[in-house]
């Protein structure tokens, strides 16, 4: 089949308006992509500050099994327990213990009353000792620490802000051990009241341990900030539109 010199040059122009066509597709799809990139990598920072409350629990040793014995034979039975604390920024710790003598006097409950004698000491805590004669209470309590001093945080949004408020966290001492030790001592005596007496080294006596404390939970909160109105938006988005017109006039996009 001959074709007439005139479909020739038809035939010549369709290829060339497809190649062109082509080379403009390709073109364009490659400034896309370019704008894409710009897009994705202009990240908006914010600023977040570290704030805390305090907050208040409770904790319970090892041992809560709370009985001492002045024995007639043998050595006494004292009491030995351990508290630990961990995952937590403790700002204070409490410790509030109870006694009543099983067998303290009717009418003066002094005369004859057991002393229970207890020590506590541990983390932020030296050793601190108390009596309890017959009956009553004392209170023991570790020095207060001061809550972190942490820098502002930039992040995209409050998970990743919160993810290096752990990091900056975990480097602090979150681990805290106390022990406590109670021992008793009889006060009535043989020559004055041996059956009574001899009730008191048979049995034993018991007391109560309270433990609560305070401490830091830490969070980030968003820092608002001025700047951050209409005319700053409007800049950036002239800014953003500039670049993807250079790209855009470079990639040779306006040529058709």
């Amino acid at each position: 089949m001959n074709l007439k010199k005139s479909d020739k040059l038809i035939a010549v122009a369709a290829v060339l308006v497809l190649v062109i066509a082509a080379i403009g597709i390709i073109f364009y799809t490659e400034t896309e992509d370019s704008e894409e990139e710009i897009e994705s990598d202009i990240q908006t920072y914010c600023g977040y500050e570290v704030v805390y409350d305090v907050k208040e629990s409770s904790a319970t040793p090892d041992n809560t099994d709370y009985i001492v014995k002045d024995k007639l034979l043998g050595a006494d039975v004292m009491y030995n327990g351990t508290v630990d604390i961990t995952g937590r920024h403790v700002k204070q710790i409490t410790f509030k213990i109870d006694y009543k003598d099983r067998h303290a006097g009717l009418l003066l409950k002094s005369a004859g009353a057991d002393t229970l004698t207890i020590s506590v000491c541990g983390t932020n805590m030296a050793e601190q000792t108390g009596m309890i004669k017959g009956q009553g209470n004392v209170t023991f309590t570790s020095s207060q620490k001061s809550a972190l001093s942490l820098d502002q945080i930039e992040a995209k949004d409050d998970f990743e802000a919160r993810e290096k408020l752990d990091e900056n966290l975990s480097e602090e001492q979150m681990d805290y051990t106390y022990t406590i030790t109670a021992s008793l001592k009889q006060g009535e005596k043989f020559i004055f009241k041996p059956i009574k007496w001899l009730l008191e080294k048979i049995g034993s006596d018991s007391f109560q341990v309270e433990i609560t404390y305070e401490y830091y939970d830490y969070d980030v909160e968003l820092v608002e900030t001025e700047d951050m109105g209409e005319d700053n938006s409007e800049s950036d988005d002239d800014n953003k539109e500039t670049s993807i017109n250079l790209i855009r006039s470079t990639s040779g996009r306006d040529w058709f």
